[in-house]
């Protein structure tokens, strides 16, 4: 015991007596105190042995409670779309709750029947073959002494060469010939016959024997004149040419060979025509034309441009200045047609950009497909005295190239034109958890505002994002402008599609408009207006649709909240749902210190689920009664721990079972309802 260590064993004082006899030993105070204070040695060793200690006195413990309300919420259905805040739903004057979608689509412009593709079209010729007509050089004499002796008066049979260098021809260098001749002419002035004559042609520049004749038999009589033609087709000649004649003479009698003469020359009885010269050119011009198809789907009467552009491109192609002019009678500006001459240097182009807005198009071809004419001329100077190269495939060319051409208004006949059309869609904005609703009883309202000058008609497909697809067609009177026609199509028939709900649709199709034989004006406000409408009451079938409900806080008190929490005897979590829906529901309630965790993944307490079924339904699918569902859920001391939270976050995920087939129909009083509160029980001393 601990007082008892506090006592200190003291020395009893001595006293010395007499040897004489003591009576106090006798004494029976001194005999019976003896005997106390050894009982109080023996106490004090035997509690020393067994280690003994005295306890202090204990207060009473007693068991208590702590309630937590967790959820107190009634959702009724004009609460629901109040939350939701989806314009779809709405509540009508009878009670009953609608579907209702109303959405007018893009506008649709024929635009595509106002714009021409990108097209061009090249006009060209080619020099091609050219007229070069050399003078004639002059003629070539010579002496027959120079080539033959006499022998006693007499010329024996000989043979000898004449060579006649014609001087150099004027108006060319050079020349590929593809037609022409050159004559030889031969005045035999020996007077003696001859029988043989053969002519050589020899280019002295490449020294080329560029053709061989002979002048028929019996040859060239004694005073007597004959011409024989060279063919030049085919053959590159300089202007330096050799004549060379090979002779053969009989012979006879002659007294002298003084005055004895051959006269020889060359002419040019008409143009030499070349297809590649060194020359001095002529005067040249051309003329040429294309046509271009329109790529247009309708006949055009006449149209006009409100932008696009024409670039023409003049193209010089040879050795000398050109002038070109091309001309598009079709586009005409205040009656003058397109028409653009250039002075284009050689091997040069020129670039001509014309804006075409304002112009009007008016094609002189109206059968179709219509083809749009181009024309185009050039001019070049002669050249002479100057000698330039050329070819008869150096080209001449006027391109007229067409772009981002968008008509205003077109007038023509259609032949069953069709503009097609996508990338036109909806978005349904579902509400909240109705992913999976079927709406039984849905009308689908398709209209449809023409101005569209035609008659013709439509095919839609509907392409909900669920993998939905329906089809709508009709057809479209023809309206204008100031007198646009509206078509209604109603579809009652839509419930496959509506299942479930898409919260996008897109559309793409096709308006066809013209008949061939109607003329009718397209312009640029032309357009179609498809407008949808969906409604439905709302006779619902549901397959495992969930909702969130709100998500409240709840502050506890963290002063004592480990004693309790450490002291724990018991702990559970009481739930009572009522449910007047026309289906059965399954509740979890999350509940976490962080708002943003309050899922089932991350919440760090998460309740049930809890079910209940759906309410008493009458023959009518409406529910005439709520069923109500109580239970207690038992939480251990780690579930507990989320008390240790100053703030609790709860939210509740209530999912709507699946009702199969049978539609049911939810009403403006329906409701669902839980309340929840978590009770604690543990051990309290009044104070810890």
């Amino acid at each position: 015991m601990e007082y008892l260590e506090e006592i200190e064993e003291k020395p009893l004082p001595v006293r010395r007596e007499s040897p004489k006899r003591c009576h106090l030993a006798d004494s029976f105070i001194l005999k019976y105190g003896l005997k106390i204070i050894l009982g109080f040695v023996v106490i004090i060793v035997f509690l020393t042995t067994v280690q003994c200690n005295i306890e202090k006195p204990e207060a009473p413990i007693w068991t208590t409670g702590f309630t937590i309300p967790t959820v107190n919420r009634i959702y009724r259905m004009p609460e629901i779309l109040d939350k939701i805040n989806e314009p779809s739903l709405s509540i009508d004057s009878t009670g009953e709750i609608m579907f209702t979608y109303s959405r007018q689509l893009d506008t649709i412009h024929i635009s595509e029947e106002l714009a021409a593709q990108h097209f061009s079209q090249t006009v060209f010729n080619t020099v091609g073959q050219i007229a070069v007509h050399p003078p004639d050089p002059l003629s070539a004499t010579v002496n027959l002494s120079n080539y033959v002796a006499l022998s006693l008066d007499t010329l024996p049979p000989s043979s000898f060469s004449v060579l006649n260098d014609l001087p150099p021809l004027d108006r060319f260098a050079w020349a590929d010939i593809s037609a022409g001749v050159v004559y030889v002419k031969v005045t035999n002035d020996f007077g003696i016959n001859l029988d043989t004559i053969i002519v050589e042609l020899i280019d002295l520049v490449s020294f080329v024997h560029l053709a061989t004749v002979s002048f028929p038999p019996p040859g060239i009589p004694a005073g007597h004149t004959d011409s024989v033609a060279i063919g030049l087709g085919g053959k590159r000649i300089s202007n330096l040419l050799r004549l060379q004649f090979h002779c053969h003479t009989p012979g006879g009698s002659m007294l002298t060979l003084s005055g004895r003469t051959l006269t020889s020359s060359a002419t040019f009885p008409e143009d030499l025509t070349v297809s590649a010269a060194r020359a001095e050119i002529p005067s040249i011009n051309k003329a040429f034309s294309a046509s271009a198809e329109i790529p247009s789907s309708q006949t055009i009467v006449n149209a006009e441009v409100s932008s696009g552009s024409m670039r023409l491109i003049l193209d010089n192609g040879t050795t000398v200045t050109s002038e070109i002019n091309i001309s598009v009678p079709d586009f005409h500006l205040n009656g003058n047609p397109v028409n653009v001459t250039r002075t284009v240097p050689a091997n040069q182009s020129q670039i001509i950009n014309i804006d075409l807005a304002g112009y009007t198009f008016e094609p002189s071809d109206l059968t179709y497909p219509q083809e749009i004419i181009i024309d185009a001329s050039a001019h070049i100077d002669s050249t002479s005295p100057r000698m330039v190269d050329i070819y008869k495939d150096d080209t001449l060319r006027g391109i007229a190239y067409l772009s981002d051409i968008q008509f205003s208004s077109v007038t023509g006949i259609a032949d069953s034109t069709e503009a097609s059309f996508s990338g036109i869609s909806a978005d349904l904005e579902i509400p909240n958890g109705f992913d999976s609703v079927t709406l039984a009883n849905a009308t689908l309202v398709l209209e449809i505002e023409s101005s569209v000058n035609f008659p013709g008609g439509f095919s839609i497909s509907l392409l909900g994002n669920a993998g939905q697809s329906m089809q709508m067609s009709g057809l479209i009177p023809a309206g204008d402008l100031y007198n646009p026609v509206t078509v209604v199509f109603v579809d009652s028939t839509i419930a496959d599609f509506m299942n479930p709900i898409p919260d996008h649709i897109s559309f793409a199709g096709s308006a066809f408009f013209g008949d061939g034989v109607t003329i009718g004006t397209i312009t640029e406000e032309t357009y179609l207006v498809p407008s949808i409408h969906v409604s439905s009451p709302f006779e619902i079938i549901l397959d495992h649709t969930t909702f969130n409900g709100d998500t409240t806080s709840e502050d506890i008190d963290q002063e004592d909240i480990d004693m309790i929490t450490d002291h724990l005897v018991s702990a559970s979590f009481n739930a009572t749902v009522t449910n007047h829906l026309p289906l059965g529901a399954s509740i979890e309630i999350y509940l976490d210190s962080d708002p943003s965790r309050l899922n089932a993944d991350q919440a760090q307490l998460v309740l049930g689920p809890i079910t209940v079924s759906a309410g008493n339904v009458n023959g009518g699918n409406i529910v005439t009664e709520a069923v109500v569902s109580e239970l207690s859920i038992p939480l251990d001391s780690i579930e507990i721990k989320i008390l240790d939270n100053p703030i609790v976050y709860s939210t509740q995920r209530i999912i709507l079972r699946g009702n199969g087939t049978s539609p049911v129909k939810v009403l403006a009083t329906d409701y669902i309802g839980l309340t929840g509160t978590i009770v604690v029980d543990y051990k309290f001393n009044g104070g810890f």
